[in-house]
């Protein structure tokens, strides 16, 4: 199994602005807010990106247990 400090060290190796983990629960405030708010992501449903869904990790991988969220910094100078 791979270690949590080997992902922390690959993605430093990577130059990834940040790393940070959590469990796989569902996110169930994105889920209400993207409920209220249908006016404006209606449209995501409609065409089948499946927004709602995807508040919750285990519709998209059912034996996950964390998620490795990776931060990329885009916006290093300015001109």
């Amino acid at each position: 199994m791979i270690k949590k400090q080997d992902i922390i060290a690959e993605a430093k190796r990577l130059k990834f602005a940040d790393i940070g983990f959590t469990d796989a629960q569902p996110f169930a405030s994105q889920k209400e807010y993207l409920l209220a708010h249908q006016e404006e992501y209606g449209w995501a449903e409609a065409i089948g990106l499946g927004l709602i869904a995807g508040t919750d990790p285990k519709n998209i991988l059912p034996q996950a247990k964390s998620i490795i969220v990776l931060l990329e910094s885009y916006f290093e100078e300015s001109y």
